[in-house]
């Protein structure tokens, strides 16, 4: 499987679509405390809502993840709808 890393511009470009997205793959490892979900990791998507990140600079889809987690989609790789 080829992996699909986010695309920023794809996203500023079509901001909708990556509200109807419900599953992807983590593209790094989410340290929480319960331990950590590893990268290449599956989970389901909850759309959250666009967010502005100071660490990226810039607005980012927000998802709720089936792992309990929250995290930008350019944590993410290999959306599905």
């Amino acid at each position: 499987m080829m992996d699909t890393k986010f695309d920023h511009k794809d996203y500023l470009q079509y901001p909708k679509k990556y509200e109807l997205f419900k599953t992807a793959v983590l593209h790094s490892t989410i340290i929480n405390e319960n331990g950590s979900v590893p990268f290449n990791t599956c989970v389901g998507l909850t759309f959250v809502d666009h967010v502005w990140s100071d660490f990226y600079k810039s607005t980012l889809p927000l998802y709720a993840l089936s792992t309990g987690d929250y995290c930008f989609g350019c944590t993410l790789k290999d959306f599905v709808l």
